[in-house]
Order: C-alpha cells, then sequence, then structure tokens
C-alpha cells in the first residue's frame, strides 16, 4: 500500500509517502526505493528530508530514498519540504494552510 499527502503552508509545500507492507505477505519488503519527482516550480535547493539517505538530484530533478526492509504489516514514511520557487505569485501558495486534493 502506498498513501501519499501534500500540504500547502504558505510559501512550503510538504510531501509526505508511507509504504505499508500487506499483513499476509508471505516474506519481508526489501530492495525498494521511494523516487519523488520534484516540478520546476519548487526549488529543489531548499529541500529538508526527513530521513536520512535520502538524496536530491538537481539534475533530474528527483529525490531518493533508499527503504530499509519493511515486515509484514509493518510501514515506513518518507516525507519533504520545499519552497515555492516564486512565492507570492501567480502560481506559489499564500493561500494559506490546506490541504491539496
Amino acid at each position: 500500500l502506498v498513501q501519499s499527502r501534500v500540504r500547502n503552508a504558505g510559501q512550503y509545500i510538504r510531501v509526505g509517502i508511507k509504504l505499508r507492507a500487506n499483513p499476509s505477505n508471505a516474506s519481508t519488503l526489501t530492495n525498494m526505493a521511494v523516487i519523488m519527482a520534484v516540478p520546476p516550480s519548487m526549488n529543489g535547493d531548499t529541500v529538508k528530508l526527513s530521513k536520512k539517505g535520502a538524496v536530491w538530484d538537481s539534475l533530474k530533478r528527483i529525490i531518493v530514498w533508499p527503504v530499509q526492509p519493511i515486515k509484514n504489516g509493518e510501514s515506513e514514511e518518507v516525507q519533504a519540504q520545499f519552497e515555492f520557487e516564486e512565492y507570492g505569485g501567480g502560481g506559489g501558495g499564500g493561500e494559506g494552510n490546506r490541504d491539496i486534493p
């Protein structure tokens, strides 16, 4: 199971991704990574990451998180926070704190 949540917090965007292993799996989930593309409207150089070991690739505009093995029924969560490239203008936020569908 993969769940994601994006939250607009003024000049910042927060992204959370949660992975959960099915309790009925026969074995532990291994050899995984979370790869997230970062749109041009986000300033990737300002990224703050929740887990050590994650890598920001400015050329490809992606973040890669290596994921430790997840046992049946357990979960792993990663988060990132970015600044808008151009805060205060048209596509950049300023709408206050609200969830983005």
